[in-house]
């Protein structure tokens, strides 16, 4: 008697197929030839099937050592023993990312696949990343990009095959967080200021840093420049860059696993001329004095919304609560002054300084008499050329006698004039006046 077993498998994926014992009928040899009773009896001694049939589907996947005896029709028979061996089952597979992929050089991830089975016999799997096109021994896949994977293991005696997939996520995953605190102050200046952070939910190590003027061409990176560099040992942020303007862009790569680099773009503002003005002085005068003025005027240039500031030298460089909303100073005492502009970025410039306001000199003058009374009013007075006060614009009112004499006159002779004590009150328009020392006209001779 002739017994061939056909053991557990799977014909397709996870499911297995019975296992079977078999009689080759042909191969019987001896007694009367017509065999008709099959018989089947497990290690316990209990028959699990007698009867015509020559095949004993076996459904116990623990597996046994069966006695197949061949009884012919004359009550011969002949037996032999056939062992079903134990169904090994995958019960299970699992995929593991054990190295994450890393920017450079890209491909450098790393999968590792488990599979399970009740034998526990990991020298009996076989394991495919394409689909099952191809097997290999190995369980540890290498070189892997960015994506999802799906794998197969086969059990390479029972031909079952579970299947597990796994991603490797993207590794570039942070942010640039760019924090500009203040654009250009003052024209022409590196005052802009701004400050990064990198930005992920994992990444917690270092990184450098490099800031690239674009040189107003973001488009075309070979004429970038680099202005700033500098290297952070947690995420930031960074210390305080201070910029130009421009239009900038700041590339960030990390220090550590997985070495990314990204880049973003930002730029600085600032005003586009620096701020210039004049100066408006109105000088003090004698009446009533310490009324001095000067107005800054045709301010234009930074970021406009201006304040004004003017006081003494002497105070030093204002602050700036110092800093009003009128332009013109009034009231203003003798002294050296200067004079400011602030805008509403606190751009403070200089418009003027060494603005000197006096009080005025005393006028200084005297009379004459350039023609005397030979005949009856026919004597003349002349004012010497006065100085001091405002220097111009004087008014002349004769006085005789101590009394005035005629209306007030701008030219400094007085003719026509008779006998008496003369004297001559001059006055500006700055409210300076002077009473010139009398002379006298005498009677005609």
């Amino acid at each position: 008697v002739n017994a061939s077993v056909a053991a557990f498998g799977c014909s397709a994926g996870n499911n297995p197929d019975n296992a079977t014992i078999t009689v080759d009928g042909s191969a019987i040899t001896g007694g009367s030839g017509t065999y008709v009773i099959y018989e089947f009896v497990d290690s316990g001694s209990t028959v699990v099937q007698s009867g015509a049939s020559n095949v004993l589907t076996v459904t116990d996947r623990t597996g046994d050592t069966y006695t197949v005896n061949v009884y012919d029709d004359k009550g011969c028979s002949g037996s032999t023993t056939a062992t079903v061996l134990p169904f090994d089952e995958m019960t299970g597979a699992t995929a593991a990312v054990t190295t994450t992929v890393t920017c450079a050089p890209g491909n450098d991830g790393v999968i590792t696949v488990t599979a399970t089975s009740t034998a526990s016999d990991d020298t009996k799997y076989e394991y495919s990343i394409d689909n099952g096109a191809t097997y290999v021994p190995t369980n540890v896949f290498g070189g892997l990009s960015a994506g999802t994977y799906n794998f197969l293991v086969r059990h390479t005696d029972t031909g079952c095959i579970v299947t597990t997939s796994a991603r490797i996520e993207e590794p570039n995953t942070f942010t640039i967080d760019v924090v500009k605190t203040s654009d250009v102050v003052c024209f022409g200046t590196d005052t802009g200021e701004v400050t990064f952070r990198l930005v992920d939910a994992t990444y917690t190590t270092g990184f450098n840093w490099t800031v690239y003027n674009t040189n107003g061409t973001p488009a075309d990176l070979g004429d970038d420049t680099s202005v700033a560099t500098g290297s952070e040992a947690a995420t930031g942020p960074t210390p305080i860059v201070y910029l130009g303007v421009g239009e900038y862009y700041v590339s960030i790569s990390q220090a550590d696993n997985p070495f990314c680099t990204n880049i973003e773009y930002f730029n600085i503002a600032g005003p586009g001329a620096d701020i210039t003005g004049s100066t408006v002085v109105t000088d003090i005068t004698c009446v009533p004095g310490n009324d001095g003025s000067i107005t800054i005027a045709d301010v234009v240039g930074g970021w406009g919304g201006y304040t004004y500031y003017v006081g003494l030298e002497a105070a030093g460089v204002p602050a700036t609560i110092d800093f009003v909303a009128g332009s013109s100073f009034t009231a203003l005492p003798a002294g050296t002054y200067h004079a400011w502009v602030r805008d509403a970025q606190g751009c403070e410039r200089l418009i003027r300084d060494n603005i000197v306001l006096d009080v005025p000199e005393a006028i200084v003058a005297a009379i004459q008499v350039t023609r005397d009374n030979c005949t009856n009013l026919q004597g003349e007075i002349t004012v010497d050329l006065p100085m001091g006060g405002q220097g111009s614009n004087y008014t002349y009112q004769l006085i005789k006698d101590g009394v005035n004499l005629r209306a007030p006159q701008n030219t400094r002779v007085f003719s026509g004039l008779g006998a008496g004590e003369y004297e001559v009150l001059i006055t500006d328009q700055w409210g300076c006046s002077l009473n010139t020392p009398s002379e006298f006209l005498y009677e005609q001779l």
